[in-house]
């Protein structure tokens, strides 16, 4: 999704992948301040700001926090993640100005209009992709922006030898992972369908993900859910002795990942800015 958001829908078990968005959010959370100081000049000083698939909020927030004018509403799937949202916008001090809408963004967008819409980590999921684009135009301001957010490459936690089995066990995990889940388009190229819907292009910026040292708790617990939320995946397409190796990072154990301090977080985001043409 991130592991989190890119791995795991905001459909289904809604806490398990609500933990892992909490957890991204507050791993890389340096992230996402360089991600709006970029977006900011490019905004047009919105007022009104939808954040599209909005998971926990933690997007939803940060907007709120960034665009003291704006109201920020947030659109999800779920009603427990929206309900973490308000939770968390009411802690940050921005409740009176976020609002959420509880909504599937494949039966449209109801009666929304917004100077700027965002959606991080969420268009992958959509089945309509060009369907929900050309609403998000419908539904954007003219002059108005769409940020998209996608991974490049998602995170990344262990060194390379992690002391047990054969080096690059991460790397296999994560190939692993992405065989298993065949078919389904987790890293598209968001560019050419935004203009082919309509909007015009602003620009496009990768980010790489690399925090330095020292970590917070937090990664330890991020890398913990995320494989166990896969583990029950790599049977079919992880060997047996890597599956040991895994069994023995989620054990509690000297090589259990809660033990360790040697991680290297490591990753890498794209970002998308569309503008509607008719400024």
């Amino acid at each position: 999704m991130d592991y989190a958001a890119d791995q795991a829908p905001h459909h289904g078990n809604h806490h398990g992948v609500a933990d892992l968005l909490d957890l991204d959010a507050e791993v890389l959370q340096a992230f996402i301040d360089e991600v709006i100081d970029w977006v900011a000049p490019l905004s047009g000083s919105p007022r009104a700001i939808v954040d599209l698939g909005s998971g926990t909020g933690t997007w939803t927030v940060a907007l709120a926090q960034h665009f003291a004018d704006a109201t920020v509403t947030a659109v999800d799937v779920s009603e427990s993640m929206l309900g973490r949202t308000r939770i968390k916008a009411d802690e940050r001090g921005v409740g009176d100005r976020v609002h959420t809408v509880l909504a599937d963004l494949e039966t449209g967008l109801l009666d929304i209009h917004a100077d700027m819409f965002l959606a991080a980590l969420s268009l992958h999921e959509v089945t309509e992709k060009d369907q929900v684009l050309r609403d998000v135009l419908t539904a954007t301001r003219p002059g108005g922006i769409f940020v998209v957010i996608e991974m490049k490459a998602p995170p990344t936690f262990l060194p390379e030898d992690i002391g047990v089995g054969r080096p690059g066990l991460e790397l296999r995990i994560r190939e692993a992972v992405e065989a298993a889940r065949r078919g389904v388009p987790l890293h598209p190229d968001w560019g050419p369908r935004l203009e082919s819907a309509g909007f015009e292009s602003v620009g496009e910026r990768s980010f790489e993900i690399d925090p330095a040292p020292p970590y917070p708790e937090s990664v330890a617990r991020y890398a913990d859910t995320y494989l166990r939320r896969v583990r029950p995946e790599l049977a079919d397409t992880l060997d047996a002795d890597d599956l040991d190796a895994l069994d023995g990072l989620l054990a509690d154990g000297p090589h259990g990942l809660r033990h360790r301090n040697d991680f290297v977080v490591r990753g890498s985001r794209t970002v998308w800015v569309a503008r509607h043409p008719n400024a």
